[in-house]
């Protein structure tokens, strides 16, 4: 489908064109009056995820701090690493909130 588009438009038409179509065809599966019950939802479960999956990393590294057989220093960078996520993220979400 080609879509042809007039001299005259301005950046500003198609920038508001543009958002109007995103958000006809996002949540086009939810009725209307359940779509901000969807994004706080999905916003909940991305953050849930995402601020799990560091604390794993802490707690997986501490429990095994003395018993890799493999390579000392695996669980302290699992450790630290995940310090550094829990960090970063908390960075993100003040930014966000902000």
């Amino acid at each position: 489908m080609e879509l042809a588009i007039p001299i005259s438009i301005t950046t500003d038409t198609l920038t508001n064109e543009m958002q109007n179509h995103f958000h006809e065809t996002t949540c086009s599966y939810l009725p209307r009056h359940l779509i901000p019950i969807g994004n706080v939802f999905l916003s909940i479960t991305f953050i849930s995820v995402f601020l799990l999956l560091p604390l794993i990393e802490i707690v997986i590294g501490v429990v095994f701090i003395d018993d890799c057989s493999l390579n000392i220093y695996i669980p302290i960078y699992l450790v630290f690493a995940g310090f550094i996520s829990l960090i970063c993220l908390v960075f993100i979400i003040i930014g966000v909130i902000n």
